[in-house]
């Protein structure tokens, strides 16, 4: 698989198929896990993948029927020596720190981030020009503390790995995809729930906190970690590309 072949309902399937030779109940019941790469890919730090590991230890299972399925996205990359799970809140930080160096980038990110949203197999990149932007490997310690004040805050654990390196716009495309479908299959848009509208909306509000001070990063960050109740919108914000979101 590469970024442009596959749709989340392509993706959606090829998971629970899985699951299901897998036989995804017996390895709950026996406390057993899988993993298994999903994908391989090269970017500017060599070579990468994405793993998958199943089931979680947030799955649900009731009368031997799977009511929630929860697996691990990890991101691997070899060169780096990073085996580490990608959060919402790892993508957010990124994604911040990106147009918080470069307000330029702002624009093009709105469009991939749109890209990224739909079901569909068209290439995450088009009409931008991301992958000709310089890839520089820095990190911003002063965000990556705040984050981690947050959580502290919340009594809830950040994860510092996930920020440890600058992701390519290849590693944000994978690691939105498959960490979003999760989302999808557990909070079906069909059934009236977010399903992925949830986590892109603070994908996009993190790239807008970088360029409008009207909201901060903090504020993105609890409300990515606000689980039982809907965040509401900003008055500030478009959010029209949720109305695309099927």
């Amino acid at each position: 698989m590469t970024v442009k072949s596959y749709s989340y309902s392509q993706m959606k399937n090829h998971l629970l198929n899985k699951f299901e030779k897998s036989d995804y109940i017996s390895l709950y019941n026996r406390k057993k896990q899988e993993r298994y790469s999903v994908l391989s890919f090269q970017d500017v730090n060599g070579r990468s993948s994405i793993d998958i590991t199943f089931p979680g230890y947030k799955a649900e299972i009731k009368n031997n029927k799977v009511t929630k399925y929860d697996f691990r996205v990890n991101i691997v990359k070899e060169n780096l020596n990073i085996d580490t799970p990608p959060s919402h809140v790892n993508i957010i930080v990124d994604l911040y720190n990106k147009v918080q160096k470069d307000n330029s980038l702002y624009n093009d990110l709105r469009i991939f981030l749109h890209n990224l949203s739909l079901d569909n197999d068209l290439d995450p990149f088009r009409n931008t020009k991301l992958l000709e932007y310089p890839y520089e490997n820095t990190i911003n310690m002063e965000v990556i503390n705040l984050t981690e004040n947050i959580h502290r805050r919340l009594g809830k654990t950040y994860n510092r790995n996930g920020n440890y390196w600058n992701y390519s716009f290849a590693d944000l495309a994978h690691c939105i995809k498959w960490i979003v479908l999760q989302e999808d299959i557990n909070y079906p848009i069909r059934n009236g729930k977010l399903g992925r509208k949830m986590p892109f909306s603070r994908y996009f509000e993190a790239i807008f906190v970088a360029v409008n001070h009207s909201h901060t990063l903090e504020e993105v960050v609890t409300r990515a970690l606000q689980h039982y109740t809907r965040p509401a919108n900003w008055r500030e914000l478009d959010y029209s590309f949720l109305n695309d979101i099927k």
